[in-house]
């Protein structure tokens, strides 16, 4: 059974927009998913590459402290099924007719973000990011020096390709791709690239799909 951390410390109650007439604040939950229920409804082909994601529902709130007409408001990666699998979970939240403060949640709207992660087991030995962009940084440095050189431009593109499928699979964030892609051009450039074993850039050379 995977064990899947979700982020249901996140659920503190939102109204989903202004126009909403109540504001959930401190709801008091009486049954929430567990970690075999999301690992239940994990969307298949994301295990099967490893790809962990977040979605977020934004829902209204029935008497008996039940959720209804839930829409998904976030999801990333985009077509990964995370929001489909969020909405699934729907029926397993459930709070009390009233808040902390006493107020009826009945009519009132909450957002609730999931997180999906998968065991750090499956994920070792996945490269980080900064990993991936050494192959970048010197094939990129190589093409730039040359214009004419083909293999050096197909490459680079292939590993940009290639840190982003390690983002999306690592949940980093775009920012982080992009810091790795840039210090990775500079250090070759500057010839202080120190890539590790097995992303010199004959090894990258190597591993482009012919």
């Amino acid at each position: 059974m995977f064990l899947i951390l979700a982020a249901l410390a996140a659920l503190a109650a939102e109204v989903a927009t202004k126009a909403s007439p109540k504001e959930l604040e401190g709801p008091i939950w009486i049954d929430t998913p567990t970690g075999e229920d999301i690992a239940r409804y994990y969307p298949a082909n994301a295990q099967r590459t490893n790809v962990e994601g977040v979605a977020t529902m934004a829902c209204q709130v029935a008497a008996d402290g039940r959720l209804t007409n839930c829409a998904v408001t976030r999801q990333y990666p985009a077509g990964a099924g995370f929001g489909d699998a969020t909405l699934k979970l729907a029926p397993l939240f459930r709070m009390t007719p009233v808040t902390k403060d006493g107020a009826p949640v009945e009519g009132g709207t909450i957002r609730i973000p999931i997180r999906y992660r998968l065991p750090y087991s499956r994920l070792i030995g996945y490269p980080e990011v900064e990993t991936v962009a050494a192959c970048y940084g010197q094939l990129a440095n190589r093409a730039e020096g040359n214009a004419e050189d083909l293999q050096a431009w197909r490459g680079a593109m292939y590993w940009f390709g290639r840190m982003l499928s390690v983002a999306a699979t690592l949940y980093d964030s775009p920012s982080r791709v992009e810091a790795a892609m840039t210090q990775a051009r500079e250090a070759a450039a500057a010839g202080t690239l120190k890539p590790k074993s097995g992303y010199d850039l004959a090894s990258c050379l190597s591993k482009i799909p012919k």
